[in-house]
């Protein structure tokens, strides 16, 4: 027996029923049939999880015959005691772990290109997690996960409503539970977002979502055209005791460029957080030491935008470029944007420029790439970096980063970019030969082990 089941929470297509919110444009016979493509859709990107049983749980028992004749053979439908959504997510728990699985998520079925990698990423992280959430864009959420029952998170809860996130992160914290996020989907439950949906299709493989195609194509002349909402920006700075270059970096930053600007502090005993808040920046506080854990940090933060952009905060790479670095992603011709450094006199020191041409010269033998650098400042779409399930949280988070992009074939951009000394301390990796050793040992080890770990597949969405 697999070790994991995936439930998807699933209604009849009924006609005036289903879908009724995108009811104009679509009428209710369209509706109908656009959710059934949902629903087929859901199941398939649910069977591609990796050690993952499949069934389908109906929150209405009536419509458990009408759904039985739609599901796929060898899906499990199963029947639920008591009324309602919370009582169908409670139940999921209850017979999954009671049926010997070690794990259970549970997601909606209106997700149609929802990558099968986020529910992976679910089950992975409950290695240390008690519960994990997958958050929707209109505060709620698409998947749960957890490897006990906890009926806390689900009984007498305001469903549908913009504070079911909130109010499940609350219970999570008053029950003593630990809890994580994995990457912020879209619900397709407006003309607006059907008409986003059916242009983020055109972007993706012919066989993805393949049921929800074939139900929108003769909806789609009858579609609003998609919202042309501008492509959100964060700046992520992770800093380390850096009250006294902090403010100098944050003035420089170009903030037409940028919607949010995170400085994502690792413990800091100075007072750079003061500081940085004094200069407009939002803090993150992150318990968790290391480089790797202060930009994961931001990433987490940052779930409503679409780029992200990272410097380090200790005044050596000029904000003034961002705007550069952004170019290449906003015009859709890279993914990730890597800001080569070209070094001022004194920048960096020469035992750090050795180490890491050393690391650079084996990554490309690991990837059949080369790379001029691996540098600090780099922008990445957010949706791309959500694939790669970032792991390192210390000096490895960056090789890490470009292995597994190129492992997966992202379209990679190089931009020379100003390198300048310091303002102020000494760098914890390469201010001294000791640190520099150190830290190249952890780059190397991360790249050859990121080099041999299994190429993830391709999700089924990525638009």
């Amino acid at each position: 027996m697999p070790d994991r089941v995936v439930y998807v929470v699933a209604k009849a297509p009924r006609v005036g029923s289903a879908k009724t919110r995108l009811c104009p444009p679509l009428t209710p016979e369209q509706a109908a049939q656009l959710y059934r493509g949902f629903l087929l859709d859901s199941l398939e990107l649910a069977a591609r999880v990796r050690d993952a049983t499949v069934r389908v749980i109906c929150p209405d028992s009536g419509m458990a015959e009408e759904l039985a004749a739609i599901i796929p053979p060898g899906c499990d439908l199963m029947a639920q005691a008591e009324p309602g959504l919370g009582a169908a997510l409670e139940e999921c728990f209850r017979s999954g772990l009671a049926d010997g699985h070690e794990a259970v998520a549970v997601i909606a079925s209106d997700n149609p290109t929802l990558p099968s990698d986020l529910i992976e990423q679910a089950f992975d992280r409950l290695a240390q997690q008690d519960v994990v959430l997958g958050p929707t864009e209109d505060g709620g959420y698409y998947l749960v996960a957890a490897r006990a029952v906890h009926p806390s998170l689900f009984r007498d809860m305001a469903w549908s409503n913009e504070t079911v996130l909130e109010e499940t992160l609350r219970r999570c914290e008053t029950a003593g539970l630990r809890a994580d996020q994995v990457r912020r989907w879209y619900d397709v439950d407006t003309p607006e977002a059907l008409a986003e949906l059916a242009r983020r299709l055109e972007s993706l493989p012919r066989d993805c979502a393949v049921h929800t195609r074939a139900a929108l194509s003769a909806a789609l002349p009858e579609l609003p055209a998609p919202s042309s909402r501008p492509l959100r920006t964060a700046l992520i700075i992770p800093v380390l005791n850096e009250a006294g270059v902090i403010g100098r970096v944050l003035d420089e930053v170009p903030r037409a460029s940028v919607d949010r600007v995170l400085v994502v502090d690792g413990g800091s005993t100075d007072d750079t957080r003061a500081v940085a808040a004094a200069h407009g920046a939002e803090v993150v506080r992150r318990d968790e030491r290391g480089y790797g854990a202060a930009c994961w940090g931001g990433v987490q933060e940052a779930q409503d935008c679409d780029l992200l952009v990272f410097l380090d905060g200790d005044y050596s790479d000029p904000p003034a470029d961002i705007e550069r670095l952004l170019e290449p992603l906003r015009a859709g011709t890279a993914e990730l944007v890597l800001g080569c450094r070209d070094f001022a006199p004194g920048a960096l020191p020469l035992h750090a420029r050795l180490g890491n041409r050393l690391v650079l010269a084996i990554i490309g033998l690991l990837v059949g790439r080369s790379f001029a650098d691996l540098p600090s400042y780099k922008a990445i779409r957010a949706d791309r970096l959500a694939e790669l399930d970032m792991q390192e949280r210390t000096y490895g988070w960056t090789t890490e980063m470009v292995v597994k992009a190129a492992r997966r074939g992202f379209r990679i951009a190089e931009l020379r970019v100003g390198y300048r000394e310091r303002g102020g301390g000494r760098s914890k990796v390469s201010g001294t030969i000791r640190g520099t050793l150190g830290a190249g040992y952890k780059l190397i080890t991360t790249a050859v082990r990121c080099a041999r770990a299994p190429l993830p597949r391709q999700p089924a969405g990525n638009a």
